[in-house]
């Protein structure tokens, strides 16, 4: 897949940096899968901060 056809975000959460980069057609699951990593790697605030994030790219 092109680099081009994917949105990126950069930021940092927890003092962090994050990086997230999304494909321009919806994946099933993906967001399920997102949501079990975090559960099981970083707090409530920071699984809210990286959620958010997510929405703000979600079709």
């Amino acid at each position: 897949m092109a680099l081009e056809k994917r949105s990126v975000i950069e930021t940092h959460v927890n003092g962090c940096p994050v990086t997230l980069h999304f494909v321009s057609e919806s994946v099933e699951s993906v967001l399920e899968d997102v949501k079990a990593i975090l559960s099981n790697a970083y707090d409530e605030r920071v699984q809210k901060e990286i959620m958010e994030l997510i929405s703000r790219v979600s079709v």
